[in-house]
């Protein structure tokens, strides 16, 4: 039930590559549940091309930053950058959020210098501009970009979608 990633290494650029997949079957007997077929691939897979940095686990959290009165939007950029390569890397992640009008906001940060299998958190504020807020009778979902650049060229693009409400 819990999404996960491997890497696959080993892989010959330009040449013909062949993945299998084991299915594992067994069950422990000591379980009770008739109604499950306890084999085979149940849920879309999918393979996932990372270069030499990789962020993980991208997310985009919204806040609601208040001073007094006045409120403003923000989305809280969070994930893990690592160093998938074998030299020193200087990642940066940029972030374009669109609402569902078209209006678009963004912002990046850049990692300080990460060595080989090097790992670091990022996080950062994307200020939303003209917020739209998502609820039951509109829901405005906001479509976002996360692009992980390094040496100058993009490496990784995650895309989500994210809402922002109130209460």
């Amino acid at each position: 039930y819990t999404p996960f990633e491997l890497p696959a290494r080993g892989l010959r650029p330009g040449a013909p590559n062949t993945l299998v997949v084991r299915v594992d079957y067994r069950r422990s007997p000591e379980l009770r549940e008739g109604w499950w077929n306890w084999g085979g691939i149940t849920r879309p897979v999918s393979l996932v091309a990372r270069g030499p940095v990789v962020m993980h686990h991208a997310g985009l959290l919204p806040q609601r930053v208040c001073v007094r009165s006045a409120c403003a939007w923000n989305v809280l950029v969070d994930g893990w950058l690592e160093n998938a390569s074998d030299t020193i890397q200087v990642p940066a992640v940029a972030v374009r959020l669109r609402s569902p009008e078209g209006t678009v906001s963004a912002g990046s940060a850049t990692a300080r210098r990460l060595q080989p299998g090097e790992r670091v958190r990022v996080r950062f504020a994307v200020p939303v501009r003209d917020a739209k807020l998502w609820s039951p009778e509109r829901p405005n979902l906001y479509a976002g970009t996360v692009s992980t650049r390094t040496g100058g060229q993009v490496v990784q693009v995650d895309r989500r979608r994210i809402g922002l409400r109130s209460v």
